[in-house]
């Protein structure tokens, strides 16, 4: 492009001359143009190359500039220990930016470097508690509480899901807490607390009465299986049932090789071998149909 352009001969330049100050400024153009053209490599190199330059120019506004840019490239990248490096540098020249604070948690988050990202997003979490910025405060709630719940740890997920109740229950609209309650049903679920999970898969089933729900099978397959757990097989399999008829209706033969699994699951539990059989031999046609058998 004509900006690119001009941007390289304004380098080009500026090297001749040695003129620290338009490499910086160019390098920092042609990063920033690299960039957002996905040019990953480019953009390394003319960022690296006004880094080089920039410590010693005692330019502290290009230096953040130089320093964040490459925090963000590397992060694009997933590599995060990098891109915390260099948020790190950003804060120590500017300790109050609570952007900055963010991105580093995230990298940290992202990292599986938990203690570290609890640190940098718990002083965010008194930021926004004290300034009752309660939107904020939820989505770095939620951040914590889908990291251990993708990492397996259902305590400290359910933990960060408990002050997300608070909120949402006080601020939330109905569709938030229909989403609240389904969450928190499943943390209850895998801490195998049946009983407060099928609390929960109600109170959510309950907002679906008010609002059009998003994903009504997802509700139903989890009240279905918590009812079963918690006893009542019998009303269990109808909430499975239900779930069955809307991803039949949406033709979703991966999702239902699935719940149909599941169906012929609590079916055999319950020694009703002819339906355990009749909806198995369902999953293992829709599995060789989606090729996941």
């Amino acid at each position: 492009t004509e900006k690119e352009n001009l941007a390289n001969q304004t380098l080009t330049m500026a090297r001749s001359l040695r003129y620290d100050g338009g490499i910086i400024r160019s390098s920092i153009l042609l990063g920033d143009i690299y960039a957002r053209t996905n040019r990953t490599e480019q953009a390394l190199q003319a960022y690296l190359e006004a880094e080089a330059k920039v410590i010693s120019s005692g330019n502290r506004a290009a230096q953040l500039t130089v320093q964040t840019a490459l925090g963000d490239l590397f992060f694009q990248e997933k590599l995060y220990a990098h891109a915390s490096r260099y948020y790190h540098e950003v804060l120590v020249l500017r300790p109050n930016d609570y952007r900055i604070q963010e991105k580093i948690g995230d990298a940290y988050l992202l990292d599986m470097r938990f203690d570290s990202a609890e640190y940098f997003y718990k002083q965010l979490i008194i930021k926004y508690r004290d300034e009752g910025n309660n939107p904020r405060l939820v989505q770095i709630y939620q951040k914590l509480a889908n990291a251990y719940d993708q990492n397996g740890d259902a305590g400290k997920s359910l933990y960060y899901y408990l002050p997300i109740e608070d909120l949402v229950e006080r601020f939330g609209t109905s569709q938030e807490r229909g989403l609240l309650y389904n969450n928190l049903g499943r943390q209850y679920a895998a801490l195998r607390d049946f009983p407060k999970a099928l609390e929960y898969f109600q109170k959510a089933e309950l907002q679906c009465v008010y609002i059009t729900c998003d994903y009504p099978e997802v509700m139903f397959a989890n009240m279905g299986i918590a009812l079963h757990n918690t006893g009542d097989s019998k009303r269990g399999i109808e909430y499975l049932l239900k779930a069955r008829a809307i991803l039949a209706a949406r033709t979703d033969k991966a999702a239902l090789s699935n719940l149909e699994h599941l169906i012929a699951t609590v079916y055999f539990s319950n020694n009703d071998l002819y339906n355990a059989l009749i909806h198995n031999n369902e999953s293992i046609r829709f599995a060789k149909e989606t090729k996941q058998y």
